[in-house]
């Protein structure tokens, strides 16, 4: 794979293009900030005026524009490129796609493309705010005519294939975009990337992120001084070698915790880390999550309960511990619990709290947490 498809593929990036816009009369349709996506509009038929958040004067646009926001800009699209409110369309279902109408007649239609992508995904970050593009494009045109003819008449596997057809989309668009003869506004890695001292680095690193990428062998593949790789490194992707390599490695892990079950030390190692701690140090400084958290939220399940049950012994009214638990946490009263919204419970128990401010939560018999985790104090053990 090439170094658009290793960007592609870190990036974790679905989506969809199965929204048509049919806008006419006196029509204003408003896009807010997105988090974390990308939008598409490809306008099929017309024109009409965006206003980009931040910018002072309209933008026209017609018949074959492709306007790409990568990190999801709030914009306007209305007839007459000024502010006014947004309309409310009238949605409906037509196959697999969902067609938003606004006013009256048919002044332009679109088709509108959504990605979700990885919150450090390099393809997007380095990026413009926006990308402007044309049908004009031999490839864009092809996919551009598949959507106007899944859209015209519902066909037996339609989903299928605009779901498909929304990952070509969006790799065409980047592919035609770095294509152009000018100079493109890039930035991060992409910037490094299109450097002709640093791009064979970049690509290597890349592909291989687990190898051992010291600074002599980093220097040699660059074929440049140690001062002039940290020099270029910083100023054309913003990191240094040995933060690139660590960034590089640490989405390769992100994209292993999602799409594979392999175990947290596992993923550390097979993407050049020495130790499970040094990975999870460097994952939550770069995410702000642990790995398994992060994992979870990836749809990955993790059990979080108890591996085998457990007896247990009452300790007072409504309040069980598992009978191999030597000691017991204090509680100061049972309005505790009453308070935390628990007073219909007949019993509980909780996980063992072996050292002073360690974590506890508190479970009910199937192992299902019902008080997040909070920190216990000596004085309020014994």
């Amino acid at each position: 794979m090439d170094i658009l498809d290793k960007l592609v593929d870190l990036a974790q990036l679905t989506g969809s293009v199965d929204v048509q816009c049919l806008l006419g009369g006196q029509w204003s349709v408003r896009h807010e900030t997105l988090q974390r996506e990308g939008l598409v509009h490809i306008v099929t038929s017309g024109s009409g005026y965006l206003c980009i958040d931040g910018e002072t004067s309209p933008r026209p646009v017609s018949t074959g524009d492709i306007i790409f926001f990568p990190r999801g800009l709030g914009h306007l699209l209305s007839h007459d490129g000024k502010y006014g409110e947004s309309l409310q369309p009238d949605i409906r279902q037509n196959g697999a796609f969902t067609v938003k109408q606004c006013g009256n007649g048919l002044d332009m239609s679109l088709f509108c493309a959504r990605f979700r992508y990885d919150t450090h995904a390099d393809l997007m970050n380095g990026l413009p705010e926006t990308v402007f593009l044309n049908i004009a494009h031999p490839s864009l045109q092809y996919v551009v005519s598949m959507l106007q003819l899944e859209s015209e008449k519902p066909l037996a596997g339609t989903a299928s294939v605009v779901n498909a057809l929304s990952s070509v989309l969006l790799v065409l668009i980047l592919r035609a975009y770095l294509e152009q003869d000018k100079d493109v506004e890039l930035s991060g890695v992409l910037k490094g990337w299109q450097d002709k001292r640093l791009g064979h680095l970049i690509q290597k690193v890349i592909d291989k992120p687990e190898d051992e990428w010291n600074i002599d062998k980093m220097v040699a593949a660059a074929n440049m001084s140690r001062a002039q790789l940290m020099r270029r490194f910083k100023s054309r992707v913003g990191l240094s070698p040995h933060a690139f390599v660590n960034h590089i490695r640490l989405q390769k892990g992100a994209l292993l915790l999602k799409k594979t079950p392999d175990s947290v030390l596992s993923v550390a190692l097979s993407v050049g880390f020495q130790s499970e701690t040094h990975f999870g140090k460097a994952f939550k400084r770069q995410y702000h999550v642990s790995p398994g958290q992060y994992r979870k939220e990836g749809g990955q399940k993790i059990n979080r309960g108890f591996k085998r049950k457990c007896r247990l012994k009452r300790l007072s009214d409504g309040i069980c511990v598992p009978r191999h638990f030597k000691g017991c946490i204090f509680i100061t009263s049972i309005k505790k619990l009453v308070n935390a919204g628990l007073s219909g419970l007949t019993s509980i128990f909780f996980q063992r709290c072996c050292q002073p401010r360690k974590a506890f939560s508190i479970y009910s018999l199937d192992c299902s947490v019902l008080i997040a985790p909070r920190w216990l104090s000596t004085a309020e053990r014994r």
